[in-house]
């Protein structure tokens, strides 16, 4: 268990079969299963917190990514008002690293704004980003 990383989790959800609410499914009670093993002390990290889901073509682990699209929907709130979400998946160019684009909605005013991601699931943890206008 101390071994596995977050590659060789995407790697195994790549794999397992079925509709995508199943493999949604399969990612949360791993996710839940490795909280609560980091909880315990057993592990330091949890491998399956930072696996966004499937994406739309198949990965070769440790290749860099051509803009893979994530198959889940990702919706995000700015300032608590719906985002539109450009890109959600792979950053191109980069090995394991997750892109999300939004279009900052133009009703909001400039300042710090929270902003919140919705994903596979569960919702992100807030954070303050500034916005100029």
């Amino acid at each position: 268990m101390r071994n596995t990383t977050p590659g060789i989790a995407g790697d195994y959800l790549g794999q397992v079969e079925g509709s995508e609410p199943t493999k949604n499914q399969a990612l949360a009670a791993l996710r839940k299963f490795f909280d609560a093993m980091v909880q315990r002390h057993a592990v330091a990290l949890n491998p399956f917190a930072s696996v966004a889901g499937a994406v739309s073509t198949a990965q070769v682990y440790g290749t860099a990514s051509h803009g893979e699209s994530t198959n889940a929907r990702r919706t995000v709130t700015v300032g608590g008002v719906p985002a539109m979400v450009t890109f959600s998946g792979l950053a191109p160019g980069s090995v394991s690293l997750n892109q999300v684009s939004v279009m900052v909605p133009s009703v909001l005013a400039g300042g710090n704004q929270a902003v919140v991601m919705n994903g596979v699931v569960v919702a992100s943890n807030s954070v303050l980003r500034p916005i100029t206008r």
